[in-house]
């Protein structure tokens, strides 16, 4: 899914409970995601649309949208932004007013809200960090709402992919991949030679690569920001590595891509 990524602003990300946020009415100014992680809360728009969200259950916030909040027992993650690209945001991963609680979302979705959480309690400032995880929230999101045409299995390369993206391209390698996928690491190797006739090490590089192309073309951001991003282990091997397979380093493959599209 190609979706817009400028114009979208981290502003904050916390835990909240019965306790630190008790019920009533609330006004939020800005975008954003509330993710239930336990108990039972109720986000009450009118008389006629209530939503009442239990665990892995997730309902986005609008700005200016105010609602009431009610629940005995409740804890739940939040995180918000803005900016002029919000709204497009939110409608490229198909959520608005009408359709704004989304039920039983993926586990990830925890572990990334988890991530920014973490981040923002040691004050960590660089914006690719939080913009990443908010587009890889928006992705699970979209891919939640996404009406499947027809049932297909995935081969195994797809599925490499997929949990790449699904993981943000963090912490990647055969071995853990193979373990989600509940499968012998040689069997990712084996479908890899035979589908893409490549080594699946070399395939998942390949997907990294990709996706630093894509945040180089897309982005402002330094080189050393993009290698965390595309799940790089360091920014030396970053390097090495973009430069092994397009002739150039990450920095002159961005300034020639952006020569000959504006040519």
């Amino acid at each position: 899914m190609n979706i817009g990524k400028k114009g979208i602003v981290f502003k904050n990300a916390s835990v909240l409970s019965r306790q630190t946020c008790p019920p009533g009415r609330k006004h939020p100014v800005y975008y954003g995601f509330n993710y239930v992680t336990g108990g039972c809360v109720e986000f009450r728009y009118s008389a006629k649309e209530t939503y009442t969200l239990h665990p892995g259950d997730l309902i986005a916030v609008f700005p200016d949208d105010p609602f009431l909040l009610d629940g005995d027992s409740f804890r739940y993650q939040f995180i918000s932004f803005n900016g002029t690209g919000a709204g497009d945001f939110f409608t490229a991963i198909g959520l608005a007013p009408e359709k704004r609680a989304v039920r039983k979302v993926p586990v990830q979705i925890r572990t990334l809200m988890n991530q920014i959480i973490k981040a923002g309690m040691e004050n960590r400032t660089n914006p690719c960090f939080f913009l990443s995880r908010i587009f890889g929230i928006g992705d699970l999101i979209h891919q939640t709402n996404r009406q499947p045409v027809r049932k297909q299995k995935q081969s195994y390369p797809e599925l490499i992919k997929l949990i790449a993206e699904q993981r943000d391209y963090q912490q990647l390698s055969i071995a853990n991949i193979a373990a989600e996928l509940n499968v012998c690491p040689d069997t990712l190797r084996k479908a890899c030679l035979k589908q893409l006739h490549m080594p699946a090490n070399s395939y998942l590089t390949q997907i990294k690569l990709a996706r630093a192309k894509e945040l180089l073309v897309s982005t402002p951001y330094k080189a050393a920001c993009i290698s965390g991003a595309a799940g790089f282990g360091s920014e030396k091997h970053f390097f090495k590595t973009f430069k092994l397979n397009t002739g150039k380093t990450p920095l002159e493959w961005r300034d020639s891509e952006k020569s000959s599209r504006s040519a």
